[in-house]
């Protein structure tokens, strides 16, 4: 409360707030506050607040007020009237009146204070600040509710849930002005979600789905009102039996994430403590541990910060934060919000995924700021438009037509906030600079120290940003930054590898921005090479990258290296591996076009490879490639085919790689393998996919000197996707060696070596064991390594996970 408002006002304006909850207090906490605080602006009032305040009969009063008692309020608002009536600040209240006994009597003689209040609240308090009562007159207030009243007993289950030391009251206002900081969207839609058997739900069913399910990730695009979501679920469990915590990624500063790397071999409870810094209002793991009630944990946008060492950090929170809830089962809950394309399955969280907007749903805002068939929908904007953050620009411009999230967004930037191409320019390189920090959240002084502050003052008279402290900002949406950052990589082709991926997409937490490189890129010929850098760096980026290209009518790659890519994905299908052949099924379910409805008809890999054998080309890539693909797997392999793995270009060099996987190597070819690893340069960067691509293969040519060299590779390597794919060929060896013995010894060097491997590498093999097709007794083998990973001291292990992995491969629906 401000300090210029007096005490009359001040303790008016409390008892408003007060009736506005429908939680109950801890009115002796409470009431402390107020003589602390008013008590030292007005001495001569300490004591006859203490008499007054101290009585139990007055905060039975209050809760009276706060349980809808109509009648009370216009009794108190009376007195309020009466008490400045002879005043100099004397009031006309006789018009509200009239309106709320207006309102009483549309909605009946049961109606409660609270809707009351929501309706009249800022009415109320316009009028009172107006007002700076005399002391008599204010503790006139206070004596005349004292004995209006009747005292009523708050009751055990009440008492029971003030217990702790924690001030609810003052956490949870605080709160509630964290969340109103914000400015809520313009327009509100009809958002629903679905669980993971595809049943739908309206957004108001996400509380009872939380407490049911406790662990929870809400995933949805980019755009999809992840965010909005979260926020308008907080603002309706604030006045519930519960004690939210809100961890806003996006307003969280890089010092915080520097905590968390630094933390990485303390306890889970010691990081947890260091997440909760993070929170926006500051509470501790000791707190939770002294609230006798429940606690929801939410965490928006766990995409929005760098990933950490190879991407552990975000696991690694993830799962902190799932054992927390299962250590403090039944009474902690959690909700994580997670974009839709980055992160794979989870075990013991249950996913629900926000739906796009229905065409009806469209259409309906449409009509209300465009006019009733004033507008055209074709499939493009359709896509679009189904997600609110671009329905709501089309509803502020009044107009549905779009192209492209690039071209939106460019609009955006040029039109509402009056950019010109050398403030886009400083934005973007700017933007970039901030994704190093580790987090959409950036340090002011650098970012205007590119952009000017001229620029920057644009953002936030705009609406695109807004300052989280006197030292950090951050974008109002993540695609906002994630466009600039595109911007910047689009105009700088020279800087195209993977440490500039990394940076662009907090190592691959947020992959938006690589698509959105996709759709600027006009010329063909830089277009393709862009694809094929990110094809290296990530395959999934490049593929996702085409899908939504081809929703959006983007044809801006060779259509022969796209072919090409579908081709491998396809050739996927077919792999052993249960996780890999369920994944590239699943990408070419998502490409609309024939060609990969195609693609998924090939029931082996020979007809894929008869399929493409009488593609025709003109592109001489293409012919190179095609060559390479349809090799007969029975045939002789040269140096050349060898040689091909080191090629400059990615789509080569990944195609000879898993072409060689499913070709009989001669123990010659292996040799020259194992020599091309041991004489690839860790220390040249463009050597390390190389090296991966090299050790791949190795995985189906089970002997010694195979076994040695993949596990050199899995402790040793500088490049981490290099020991992951170490690990996925030691398992794979040991699927289809028939020596009982190199099994057994793989697996027990795996499970051997758990508490040292990084989440990452530990998550690969627990999914590429399940191997259909293995060799011999599989199970017998699997099951304790799995069990030994779980009983392992890792601190990436959580025995929930793994217990459902267990239970996952021993049910066997997988082998099917």
């Amino acid at each position: 409360m401000s300090s210029e408002i007096g005490l009359g006002l001040s303790l008016a304006e409390m008892i408003f707030k007060f009736a506005q909850k429908s939680f109950k207090w801890n009115w002796n906490e409470y009431r402390t506050e107020i003589i602390d605080e008013f008590g030292a602006k007005y001495p001569e009032s300490r004591d006859i607040l203490i008499d007054v305040l101290s009585k139990q009969e007055f905060s039975d009063n209050f809760k009276k007020l706060s349980e809808g008692s109509v009648q009370d309020f216009l009794n108190l608002l009376k007195g309020l009237e009466n008490a400045f009536q002879d005043t100099e600040y004397k009031f006309d209240s006789e018009k509200l009146l009239t309106e709320i006994k207006q309102k009483i009597e549309m909605e009946g003689a049961e109606t409660s204070f609270q809707k009351i209040m929501t309706a009249y609240n800022q009415k109320i308090l316009n009028i009172a600040t107006k007002l700076d009562s005399k002391m008599d007159k204010a503790i006139g207030i206070l004596k005349e509710v004292h004995e209006q009243t009747v005292t009523k007993d708050s009751g055990d289950q009440d008492q029971q849930f003030q217990q702790g030391n924690l001030n609810l009251l003052s956490y949870l206002k605080e709160l509630t002005t964290k969340l109103e900081a914000k400015p809520p969207p313009e327009h509100k839609f009809g958002i629903t979600f679905s669980d993971e058997n595809g049943e739908k739900f309206p957004i108001t069913e996400l509380h009872s789905i939380i407490k049911s399910k406790r662990k929870v990730i809400l995933k949805g695009a980019a755009g999809s009102g992840k965010s909005n979501t979260v926020t308008e679920f907080l603002k309706s469990i604030v006045k519930e039996k519960v004690l939210p915590v809100f961890i806003p990624i996006n307003g969280s500063e890089t010092e915080f994430f520097k905590e968390l790397e630094d933390a990485r071999d303390e306890s889970a409870e010691s990081r947890i403590d260091k997440l909760l810094k993070m929170s926006s209002v500051e509470i501790t793991v000791e707190r939770l541990k002294s609230f006798e009630g429940d606690v929801i944990i939410v965490i928006d946008g766990i995409n929005e910060f760098k990933s950490g060492d190879f991407g552990e950090l975000t696991e690694k929170i993830i799962q902190d934060v799932g054992e927390y809830v299962r250590q403090t089962s039944p009474h902690t809950y959690v909700l994580l919000t997670d974009r839709m394309d980055v992160r794979g399955a989870l075990t013991g969280w249950n996913k629900i995924t926000l739906n796009p907007l229905s065409e009806e749903e469209i259409r309906k805002n449409l009509d209300i700021t465009i006019g009733k068939e004033q507008y055209e929908l074709n499939d493009v904007s359709m896509s679009l438009l189904s997600r609110p953050f671009f329905l709501n620009i089309a509803m502020e411009r009044c107009s549905a037509s779009m192209t492209s999230e690039s071209s939106v967004l460019n609009d955006f930037f040029k039109e509402r906030l009056k950019m010109n191409e050398e403030e886009m320019k400083k934005l973007a390189k700017a933007s970039f600079f901030a994704y190093q920090e580790g987090s959409v959240s950036f340090e002011l002084k650098n970012f205007v120290e590119i952009t000017g502050q001229e620029t920057f003052d644009k953002l936030l008279g705009g609406g695109a940003a807004f300052t989280t402290s006197d030292t950090h900002a951050t974008f109002s949406h993540q695609l906002l930054h994630d466009f600039l950052v595109s911007e910047y990589l689009a105009s700088h082709p020279e800087n195209w590898d993977v440490d500039e991926f990394d940076i662009a997409t907090l190592e691959s937490s947020s992959l938006e921005s690589i698509h959105l490189v996709m759709q600027q890129i006009e010329n063909k010929e830089l277009a393709d090479r862009f694809l094929l850098e990110v094809y290296d760096w990530n395959w999934k980026a490049a593929i996702a990258s085409i899908i939504l290209n081809s929703k959006l009518g983007i044809n801006n790659h060779s259509e022969d290296i796209v072919t090409a890519m579908l081709v491998l994905v396809a050739q996927k299908q077919f792999d052993n591996g249960y996780e890999t052949s369920e994944s590239a099924k699943n990408h070419l379910g998502d490409y609309e076009k024939t060609f990969g409805e195609q693609l998924t008809k090939a029931n082996n890999l020979k007809e894929l490879i008869d399929m493409i054998s009488v593609m025709k080309s003109e592109s001489d890539l293409f012919d190179e490639w095609k060559q390479l693909f349809t090799i007969k797997r029975d045939s002789e392999i040269n140096d050349e085919t060898l040689k091909l793995l080191k090629s400059d270009n990615s789509l080569i060099g990944w195609t000879a790689s898993n072409v060689l996987r499913e070709c009989n190597l001669s123990e010659e070819n292996q040799k020259d393998l194992r020599d091309m690893y041991d004489y690839s340069d860790a220390d040249v960067p463009n050597q390390n996919t190389r090296r991966w691509r090299i050790i791949h293969p190795l995985g189906k040519c089970p002997s010694e000197e195979n076994k040695k060299l993949l596990f050199i590779a899995l402790e040793t390597d500088p490049y981490h996707w290099v020991r992951y794919g170490a690990a996925r060929a030691l398992v794979e060896m040991a699927a289809i060696t028939e020596d009982a013995d190199m099994r057994k010894d793989i697996l027990d060097k795996l499970g051997n070596m758990a508490s040292k491997l990084r989440k990452n590498i530990l998550d690969e093999i627990g999914k590429t064991v399940f191997y259909r097709n293995a060799y011999g007794q599989w199970d017998e083998s699997v099951i304790p390594l799995l069990e030994k990973v779980k009983e392992s001291k890792s601190d990436h292990v959580h025995d929930e996970d793994w217990e459902e992995r267990l239970s996952k491969y021993k049910k066997g629906e997988w082998k099917s």
